[in-house]
């Protein structure tokens, strides 16, 4: 605070003062953000607690003078004239009590009735060239303040609370509060006036009355704030006042004193209106009270509707999410499927379309006619006559063309035991070698084992693989049925190496003349 100028510091007090805020920065801060500027700054500060707007615009640029006057000077709709209003004169003229003093008020009547006359009209004429300068409000804040500076000045600090904002901004308070105001309208050039503060507001149990019950405002009709105020009030002569509170949820004036009279008086009447009027004020800040639970309860139910109204758009969606996804699913599925029969019906027109383009079998009297036996997965066991220079893809096409044949399988040679050759892990070279070239032999037995590695696919009968096996199995597994089969295959190569060899040669004898019977029958 070293920095800033005696003028300065001098404003920031006032302003720490009338504004109550305790910190000193922030009071520097606001009065720099108003440019130093103290009643606008002041009446800023004021307008921020009643609720009303600021003097500055959202531009952050001050407000014209006629603009700042016009916001401070706001008219309120307020009922002067109610029918239950209790109104207190005290006659400003000091009437004869002998008959010196009604000698001496007969003997002057003539010249004041003139005096009074002649100057009203000179008035009323000269204010039409020359207006009242106390119709144009300039400052009704600098009003007020100069006001009850000049009072404290006169009759020190022991008074009621005065409000420090203008006229408007005091009904606008009484009427957000719902409490009483009080009115003083006062003229420090009457001696009435005088008699009226001395009497009246510095006397303890006015004062603490009035600052228990009630708002007071005060001004003096000799500057534009107050002269207005008179001028809305209607007021004869000073001291004024009116109690003004709310009734009927309107601004009512509901009793006014004029002229001088004594402190027990003078509180004996405020008492009086404050109290008839009590009930009033309860009644409307009990309506305010009751409308504000309401609004209250209905800005709670409103929020738990907009929180029903969030979870149920919030379950819809999820819903409709759930259904999406679902639907997906079911569309997946269903693509599937389809795929599949597609799939089953393009196998299927291959199978055929193999079959019909397949080579007719070699005449048994043939020296390249090759006898083979397949086995296959279902148990069921097929015969063919192939020729030495067939390839070993025809060999596996009419594998693929049987209808019992397993939609992915190998071809498994029993001795020596290994795998013919695949198409989908053999190049073609090895698909285009002659089953001589292999190495089958006549009346050999290839043994045809499903490809468990391949996805659950269904077999071209329609039926799936695990469909297909228990009736092979009765409940086993097949591969260790096939490994069982197979060993047996290999006890009964090793069994032609026996001594009773013999024996198993008489079995392929026999399983050479039925090739050879199914052969000539197919021919």
């Amino acid at each position: 605070m070293d920095d800033l100028s005696s003028e300065k510091t001098e404003m920031l007090l006032q302003f720490q003062d009338l504004t109550g805020i305790d910190s000193m920065g922030r009071c520097k801060e606001l009065l720099e953000s108003y440019n130093w500027n103290l009643e606008i700054a002041v009446q800023d500060q004021f307008n921020q607690n009643e609720g009303r707007a600021p003097v500055i615009q959202h531009s952050g640029q001050f407000q014209s003078p006629q603009d700042q006057v016009r916001e401070l000077t706001r008219p309120i709709a307020v009922n002067i004239f109610h029918p239950n209003q209790r109104i207190y004169y005290a006659s400003a003229i000091r009437r004869p009590v002998n008959w010196i003093t009604w000698l001496k008020w007969l003997f002057a009547f003539p010249f004041r009735f003139t005096f009074s006359t002649v100057f009203d009209v000179f008035v009323f004429f000269y204010r039409f060239f020359v207006p009242d300068p106390r119709s144009r409000i300039t400052d009704p804040y600098g009003d007020v303040r100069s006001f009850i500076e000049k009072f404290e000045s006169s009759y020190g600090f022991m008074h009621p609370h005065f409000e420090r904002m203008t006229f408007s901004q005091v009904m606008q308070k009484s009427k957000s509060e719902f409490r009483f105001l009080i009115v003083y309208l006062a003229n420090f050039s009457s001696e009435d006036c005088t008699l009226f503060n001395t009497a009246c507001l510095v006397n303890p149990d006015v004062y603490e009355f009035i600052s228990n019950n009630a708002l007071f405002w005060a001004c003096s009709v000799e500057s534009p704030e107050g002269y207005r105020v008179s001028k809305i009030f209607r007021s004869r002569y000073e001291p004024f006042v009116a109690v003004v509170c709310l009734r009927d949820n309107r601004l009512t004036v509901v009793g006014r004193i004029e002229g001088a009279q004594s402190g027990e008086a003078f509180l004996q009447r405020i008492r009086r209106i404050i109290n008839d009027n009590t009930s009033y004020v309860r009644a409307a800040r009990s309506e305010a009270d009751d409308r504000n639970l309401s609004r209250l309860l209905r800005d709670q139910q409103d929020d738990a509707y907009q929180e029903s109204l969030k979870r149920d758009r919030e379950k819809a969606k999820q819903k409709e999410e759930e259904n999406r996804m679902r639907k997906e699913q079911e569309d997946a599925i269903l693509k599937q499927k389809q795929e599949k029969k597609m799939k089953k019906a393009e196998t299927k027109l291959l199978k055929r379309t193999i079959r019909e383009s397949f080579p007719a079998e070699p005449e048994s009297g043939n020296p390249d006619a090759l006898p083979l036996a397949f086995k296959m997965p279902s148990g069921e066991r097929i015969n063919r006559v192939f020729c030495t220079q067939d390839t070993l893809a025809l060999l596996r096409n009419f594998v693929f063309c049987q209808e019992c044949c397993p939609p992915k399988f190998d071809i498994m040679k029993s001795f020596p035991r290994k795998c013919l050759p695949n198409p989908e892990a053999s190049s073609g070279s090895e698909m285009d070698q002659t089953l001589k070239e292999y190495g089958l032999s006549k009346n050999e037995l290839l043994f045809v084992q499903q490809n468990f590695d391949s996805d659950d696919e269904e077999s071209e009968t329609g039926e799936s693989v695990a469909d297909s096996l228990p009736s092979l199995t009765n409940g086993k597994d097949p591969r260790a049925d096939e490994t069982l089969e197979q060993d047996s295959v290999e006890d009964d190569v090793d069994f032609v190496g026996s001594e009773s060899s013999s024996d198993y040669e008489e079995e392929i004898e026999d399983f050479d003349h039925e090739l050879i019977g199914d052969h000539e029958s197919t021919t």
